[in-house]
């Protein structure tokens, strides 16, 4: 069972880690989140009724994926900011701080020699 689980809760397996792996690197707060969640939920509906209703495999996942790019409208909460590369930034981050310390000290020490 654990090697081979059946079709729906392989997709299910997947989806979690999918929405998982989003909340860990893209969202700083819950409800963001959990909105990611209903996302994922609603692709997943969406899929299905896709392919109730053709009975076609790449328009259910065309129906998944086109609803899953909506994750970019996710608003981020109060008090966060993205970075240029869109990942959400706390405002006071200590490391960002630190880290861009240790690379204006990097370009003194390399603009020396």
């Amino acid at each position: 069972w654990l090697l081979a689980p059946p079709l729906p809760l392989y997709v299910l397996l997947h989806l979690a880690m999918v929405w998982l792996v989003r909340s860990f690197y893209f969202h700083a707060g819950v409800l963001s989140a959990l909105v990611d969640l209903g996302l994922t939920g609603f692709g997943l509906a969406g899929a299905v009724w896709a392919a109730v209703h053709t009975g076609s495999l790449f328009l259910s996942l065309w129906c998944f994926f086109l609803i899953q790019a909506l994750f970019v409208g996710i608003p981020t909460p109060i008090g966060t900011r993205r970075t240029p590369s869109g990942q959400p930034q706390i405002a006071d981050d200590r490391f960002q701080h630190a880290q861009r310390a240790a690379e204006a000290a990097v370009r003194t020490l390399s603009s020396i020699h």
